[in-house]
């Protein structure tokens, strides 16, 4: 291999490290989340009407229709 093969092989291999390492960091901080948490949180928010149904809660004068 000349200067310039090994130099191209070198960086995709350190690119490929670096962008591996970070989606698993950021998999690892995601899986911490508490997401009944966040979701929870919705109810909160004041104006939100509960839905009888539990499928989405909307503000008033807002309405949703399953289609499927």
């Amino acid at each position: 291999m000349n200067k310039i093969e090994t130099s191209i092989s070198t960086t995709n291999r350190r690119n490929f490290i670096k962008n591996a390492v970070l989606a698993s960091l950021g998999f690892s901080i995601l899986s911490s989340c508490n997401t009944e948490e966040l979701f929870c949180k919705q109810e909160a928010v004041e104006g939100i009407i509960p839905d009888p149904n539990d499928y989405l809660s909307l503000p008033p004068g807002f309405s949703y229709k399953i289609i499927s």
